[in-house]
C-alpha cells in the first residue's frame, strides 16, 4: 500500500474501509507498515499517543539492534518478579517497567536511573539463583503478602 492510499483510507487509526489487514511481519517493510497503521499500539506510552516522529525512530533503532545482536532479552525474564522483590510489592499484571515508574512517582528519569542502578544487582542474582529461584522467592513474597 503507498503512502497516498495509507492516509486515504485511514482516519485516527481506523480504517474507514474495514479491518486491518494482517501482513506477516517478516520483512521491514511489513512491519513498518504495521507500525504506521497502528502507532498507538507499537509506539503509545504514557502521556504519548504515538504519533511521534522520535518515537518512530526509536522504535526502527530498537528493530535494527535487535535483527543485528543475535542474543535476546531472556536475561530480562525474571526482572518484573525481581523487581517485585526489591520493592516487597505484588505484580498486579504490571512489567517491570510499570514497577519503575511507580516508584519513582511517575518520573520517566528517575525510574530511568533506578533500573541502570537496580540492573547489576538483579544480574548477579540472576547468575547465582537463576529465573526460577528468582520466581520461588517471588511466590515466597506473594504467600507472605497474602495473595
Amino acid at each position: 500500500m503507498s503512502r497516498s492510499e495509507h492516509n486515504a483510507v485511514m482516519k485516527d487509526d481506523v480504517f474507514e474501509s474495514g479491518p486491518i489487514e494482517r501482513t506477516p511481519l517478516d520483512t521491514f517493510q511489513n512491519v513498518l507498515h504495521a507500525v504506521l497503521q497502528k502507532p498507538g499500539f507499537y509506539l503509545a506510552g504514557p502521556g504519548h499517543s504515538g504519533h511521534s516522529i522520535e518515537l518512530l525512530q526509536t522504535f526502527i533503532h530498537g528493530y535494527e539492534m535487535g535483527r543485528s545482536c543475535p542474543d535476546d532479552t531472556s536475561v530480562l525474564s525474571a526482572f518484573t518478579w525481581w523487581v517485585c522483590l526489591r520493592y516487597r510489592v505484588r505484580d498486579e499484571a504490571r512489567n517491570w517497567v510499570s514497577l519503575l515508574l511507580e516508584q519513582a512517582d511517575g518520573n520517566g528519569e528517575a525510574a530511568y536511573e533506578s533500573f541502570t542502578a537496580l540492573f547489576d544487582d538483579y544480574l548477579r542474582d540472576l547468575e547465582t539463583e537463576g529465573a526460577d529461584g528468582i520466581e520461588a522467592r517471588y511466590r515466597e513474597l506473594m504467600e507472605e503478602l497474602g495473595v
